[in-house]
């Protein structure tokens, strides 16, 4: 009997997609719970690119 954890087998494809989208989802969402400035700026910054380049 092997002690060893065997690892899951590899997404790939259309199925690697939803996985990784969430972790950038959760690592956003982190962010901005730490960082309200982050909130701040994220709101702004398309008011400022439309009255520079609308």
């Amino acid at each position: 009997m092997s002690l060893l954890l065997v690892p899951p087998p590899a997404r790939s494809g259309w199925r690697l997609v939803p996985a990784r989208v969430q972790a950038m989802c959760a690592v956003e969402l982190q962010k901005l719970r730490h960082d309200r400035t982050e909130l701040y700026t994220r709101a702004v910054q398309p008011a400022l690119w439309l009255l520079i380049f609308g």
